[in-house]
């Protein structure tokens, strides 16, 4: 395992290039940068906890990384280069803040397990093919602080719906190319937004009820990555026409 040490500034290029022993990274507040294919196919790593403060995950850092599951960066991060997670297989979440966050070309391509993807208001930016090729991915949210995106960031994901605001410039730009839905907090997925939305997320809070990984996006009512009663709120508001 990696446990990157206080003082530590940034990880080198190639520091653990398929270095096979690399089961779980964990980076300590003071890391603002991991550098060029990093942690590139390191096969066994499954979990890799990216602290608040880092700002750059560098071209293809975390390429090739098969058994890696889930990601989600901090609010402090401004860039995910280019392929940074791309043929990540057992991908299947990916959780995105930022601040000002680029996302690069093909950062989360051919990641054949993605199934969601939720972004906040902190993402600006998607390049070319940013989450491309990805055949099980269902669902994204991408909020109104994306600002520039083109029709090939989502390029050849058949089953995608993208979750935003309708009139957004997401909305202007991916109309057409995708299957689009304004329903933000409709967390059962049946194409309303009633009050059995905000019970369904009041009982996932709790741990009574977990709903499946493809209804996080429409959960996340609020666009910040994350179900909490801000989420249940923010239904219960739009129940009231008070939003």
């Amino acid at each position: 395992d990696v446990s990157v040490p206080f003082g530590i500034k940034q990880i080198a290029p190639n520091a653990f290039y398929e270095n096979d022993s690399v089961k779980e990274v964990k980076l300590s507040p003071t890391v603002f940068a991991v550098g060029e294919r990093a942690f590139m196919g390191c096969a066994e790593l499954t979990d890799v906890e990216l602290n608040t403060g880092l700002v750059i995950i560098a071209d293809e850092a975390f390429a090739n990384c098969p058994e890696l599951s889930s990601v989600s960066t901090p609010v402090t991060i401004s860039r995910v280069g280019d392929g940074a997670f791309i043929n990540c297989s057992k991908l299947s979440v990916a959780k995105l803040q930022g601040n000002n966050l680029s996302i690069g070309k093909g950062a989360f391509a051919h990641c054949d397990a993605l199934q969601v993807v939720l972004m906040s208001d902190g993402v600006s930016m998607l390049c070319d093919d940013s989450f491309s090729n990805n055949p099980k991915l269902e669902y994204a949210s991408v909020p109104q602080g994306v600002i520039s995106v083109t029709h090939q960031a989502f390029d050849e994901c058949p089953l995608l719906t993208v979750v935003c605001d309708k009139g957004s410039f997401v909305d202007t730009a991916l109309t057409g190319n995708v299957t689009v839905s304004y329903n933000r907090g409709d967390a059962n997925i049946n194409g309303r937004v009633d009050i059995m939305d905000a019970t369904e997320i009041q009982l996932n809070i709790a741990g009574i009820k977990q709903l499946p990984n493809k209804n996080l996006v429409y959960m996340d009512a609020d666009f910040d990555t994350e179900t909490s009663i801000l989420d249940a709120t923010y239904v219960q508001l739009v129940i009231a026409k008070l939003l």
